[in-house]
């Protein structure tokens, strides 16, 4: 099985695809730029720092990292399951609540043409 990169060198890697300047995250992690390749070559980095980076990069670095280790592997995919379950199941109440609708709308239809049946023999 492969190793797992460092944290630090997983951050690095998603600020180069973004094409973010190391001058820009010395700035938002309050650091030097001379001290940012020092938080790369990290394997574990402050949660404050991995917050500040998430919003940053507009992604939950710390969820996307760790998402594939247990026990958030396990914690994920069970959650993931019940969501799916639920999705499934209010799909299942949403399809009887239009049947419903469309059996209502039937029945207003129906009464609609009783209603102008009744209006015409009253006129006659």
């Amino acid at each position: 099985m492969a190793e797992k990169e460092p944290l630090g060198k997983y951050v690095q890697r998603r600020i180069r695809e973004k094409g973010i300047e190391d001058k820009i995250i010395a700035d938002i992690l309050n650091l030097s730029v001379k001290t940012v390749p020092k938080v790369y070559a990290q394997t574990d980095i402050p949660c404050d720092r991995i917050a500040k980076l998430s919003i940053l990069l507009n992604e939950d670095l710390y969820l996307n990292y760790y998402s594939s280790s247990e026990p958030l592997k396990t914690i994920l995919n069970r959650e993931k399951q019940e969501l799916n379950e639920k999705i499934l199941e209010l799909e299942s109440q949403q399809d009887q609540y239009l049947n419903i609708i469309k059996d209502k709308d039937s029945i207003i239809i129906l009464q609609n043409k009783l209603i102008s049946e009744l209006e015409e023999k009253l006129k006659k």
